[in-house]
């Protein structure tokens, strides 16, 4: 595999992502360390929680790793989604490329800390990226997000193919995060990585 290069702090290709940057053997670190309102209903990606694609593009066995800490308000009952996108403008406004649909929430006030992980199982004209979500809570079991604490949150997700040739240098692969109606959450920091 090759090397990444971006530069930390400085022009070219770093320079595209907004806020710390870290470089990583064949991969780079995103991070957040500011906490960040989501407002019910809307659909976010979190601050650097878009992952630069390098010069070589998407290749069979990338890795992308978001884990994030968060809280919600007593407010919110519904099923929030957690989203993967691929595309040229790092926002909502990219492809979804499969999304994972969690439990119904409850009216309790909860901190939970979530893993997303994806690999690109095959690139190409018809690549797949399938993608696991682990989420893990203080409140009483179901109550607050929803997920048992017991066996915790653990849901899988398979996206359709799609053409991974497209997906070049400078476009991002990013998570967004909707929390449903009438909830209010919190992304207190995350921390987000790509291996390729």
């Amino acid at each position: 595999m090759p090397t990444i290069t971006y530069p930390v702090g400085g022009g070219g290709i770093g320079a595209n992502i907004q806020g710390p940057t870290r470089q990583s053997i064949n991969g780079v670190v995103n991070t957040s360390t500011a906490s960040q309102a989501f407002s019910s209903g809307t659909e976010t990606i979190p601050t650097n929680a878009n992952l630069i694609i390098p010069s070589h593009g998407l290749v069979t066995g990338a890795a992308f790793e978001w884990q994030w800490s968060m809280s919600k308000t007593a407010a919110g009952t519904a099923a929030p989604t957690f989203n993967i996108k691929v595309g040229s403008a790092g926002t909502t406004a990219d492809t979804t490329r499969f999304t994972i649909t969690g439990p119904a929430q409850t009216a309790a006030v909860d901190t939970g800390f979530y893993m997303l992980s994806a690999q690109l199982r095959a690139a190409g004209a018809s690549a797949v990226l399938v993608g696991t979500l682990f989420g893990q809570h203080t409140a009483a079991t179901g109550a607050g997000f929803g997920t048992a604490s017991a066996t915790n949150g653990y849901q899988v997700a398979t996206s359709s193919t799609f053409s991974s040739t497209t997906a070049v240098e400078g476009w991002f692969v990013s998570l967004s995060l909707a929390p449903g109606a009438s909830a209010v959450w919190t992304v207190d920091y995350g921390i987000y990585k790509a291996f390729f």
